[in-house]
């Protein structure tokens, strides 16, 4: 495991690990795309077990944290997921170059998942993102632009194209093939219903912390009403990222962004609505019981052996078999 730094422009950096294969290579590669905050902290141990398993077998693995997340740089409120596609991109790129081949799956978990999608459509030159410049006939600059240091989402006139500096950093990001396989474990595809349930799940947290049966509802209804969910166990959430996760419920799903897309649900997991559900996609059920926001494993496992060994095969072949 070496740990790199990855530049991702605009002042961002990137805290990356890679695996290196240990064993036989395949000239395959995986990058692994977290989930958003306490899910991070959660699946740490899981995703670390793994890329090692991968490694063994000869795949090249690339670990990294958001711009806003864990050791890359920025805090909690410059998380947005129209930077973070462009984060993921960057760190393709890296992973292209370290393993020497175009040949390379991403791995999403949660809300990594629909950032991999929404990344993904970007070598085909789209905005993976719906927004109220797409849905009005507006384009917009994308938000990963720094003006100052902010970032903005401001629409702009014409046929939407951006200046040329902007196209041509895409270009950079998107040089080579796609990933040919996008997988996904318990994938974020319901906005709102998301937000709800870290909102619940702050709640419980909150009483938790407090050791008491109930903490004042009045208090936690008038915080999500002003707040408007602007923490989640212990992680500040922007308004910007807020506003693209609720947009998740106006993604277009029914084109798959790359050849393959699979997808793990754990019990108790968000489905994925069937009206929305692509032709094509893999969906597959796995008996795993796994609280992605407990501090604890409580009586759930730190590493379903279920949930790997579906991944692995999808992961590290070269012929993806769902």
């Amino acid at each position: 495991m070496v740990p790199i730094d990855i530049p991702a422009g605009s002042g961002r950096r990137l805290a990356a690990l890679y695996h290196p294969p240990s064993g036989a290579e395949r000239g395959r590669g995986v990058l692994i795309l977290n989930p958003l905050g306490q899910e991070a902290v959660r699946a740490h141990r899981l995703l670390r077990v793994l890329a090692d398993r991968l490694a063994r077998m000869g795949v090249h693995v690339l670990r990294f944290d958001f711009h806003g997340c864990g050791d890359s740089s920025g805090d909690d409120l410059d998380g947005e997921m129209k930077g973070w596609q462009l984060d993921a991109l960057a760190a393709h790129q890296c992973l292209r170059q370290k393993a020497g081949t175009d040949a390379i799956g991403w791995l999403g978990i949660r809300l990594g998942f629909a950032v991999g999608w929404q990344a993904a459509l970007r070598f085909g030159g789209h905005d993976g993102a719906p927004d109220t410049g797409a849905l009005t006939g507006e384009a917009t600059v994308p938000e990963s632009q720094a003006t100052g240091g902010q970032t903005t989402d401001r629409p702009v006139s014409g046929a939407g194209r951006s200046p040329r500096s902007r196209d041509t950093r895409l270009d950079m990001l998107t040089e080579g093939a796609p990933p040919d396989r996008l997988i996904g474990w318990d994938p974020v595809v319901q906005g709102q219903a998301y937000l709800d349930t870290l909102w619940q799940d702050h709640q419980a947290a909150l009483r938790l912390a407090f050791s008491l049966p109930t903490v004042p509802d009045a208090q936690l209804k008038r915080q999500q009403a002003e707040a408007d969910l602007s923490e989640a166990m212990g992680f500040a959430l922007s308004p910007r990222l807020v506003r693209h996760i609720r947009r998740l419920d106006r993604q277009d799903w029914s084109t798959l962004p790359v050849q393959h897309v699979a997808a793990l649900q754990a019990n108790g997991a968000l489905p994925w609505p069937e009206d929305r559900r692509p032709a094509g996609l893999t969906l597959v059920p796995v008996d795993v019981d796994f609280d992605w926001t407990s501090e604890e494993a409580l009586n759930t496992p730190l590493v379903p052996d279920a949930a790997l060994k579906r991944l692995l095969p999808w992961l590290s072949e070269g012929e993806f078999h769902g």
